[in-house]
């Protein structure tokens, strides 16, 4: 038993090169072993926390890009349906208006021969040959 304790501190002291003080007794050495296990053990519990901590952080960050991402694509059928409802609607007063502009078009044509008409009447008249106004 005593030979194994001497092989794993032996072994040990050569895995702890940066002791502060080498050890004057067997029994000071397995106490800087056990403080030497007792630090790297620390120092694993931290590490691996660390590692929780920033998975959990991952985690987080991933879970709130998903669900703005959801949000985004449902602001983006919102908009495209609302896109699609608009152009059609535009696409209907624009036939309207086309409707419209044609009957005022066709009204505009009809005043403007009314006009000649009368402008022609006018011109050959009596009343107008009356009229000594140069023009």
């Amino acid at each position: 038993m005593k030979r194994i304790i001497l092989i794993m501190t032996a072994v040990t002291v050569g895995w702890f090169p940066c002791t502060s003080a080498a050890a004057d007794t067997l029994e000071q050495l397995i106490e800087q072993v056990r403080k030497e296990s007792a630090k790297e053990k620390r120092e694993f519990s931290e590490r691996v926390e660390r590692f929780k901590n920033e998975r959990d952080q991952q985690q987080r960050l991933l879970q709130e890009a998903k669900a703005q991402l959801e949000e985004l694509q449902q602001r983006s059928d919102t908009l495209r349906s609302s896109y699609e409802e608009n152009a059609g609607s535009i696409d209907e007063q624009q036939s309207q208006l086309k409707q419209r502009m044609g009957y005022l078009d066709e009204l505009h044509g009809v005043i403007r021969q009314i006009a000649s008409d009368i402008q022609a009447s006018l011109e050959n008249s009596m009343v107008s040959a009356q009229n000594t106004r140069p023009r």
